[in-house]
């Protein structure tokens, strides 16, 4: 949900790897299938992978995303 996603990117934010994992783990499926359907298929694993490290470096340097899934898609 939002509010467990806003929490994991603040922790993610504050350093903690696994909360960015997490991050990942719950959002990394409905990206691909946003990418594949945006562009094209087989570039789709690179562009949310890149996406994925841009959230990465964002959220370090002090993103905090209200809704973090459409903030991701936005990276994307």
């Amino acid at each position: 949900d939002e509010q467990r996603d806003r929490r994991l990117a603040a922790r993610a934010g504050a350093g903690d790897e696994r909360a960015f994992d997490e991050l990942v783990e719950r959002h990394r499926a409905s990206l691909l299938r946003y990418v594949a359907r945006r562009f094209r298929p087989e570039l789709a694993e690179d562009a949310v992978q890149e996406a994925l490290l841009s959230a990465h470096r964002a959220l370090i340097a002090g993103a905090r995303p209200a809704d973090v899934r459409a903030w991701l898609a936005t990276i994307a």
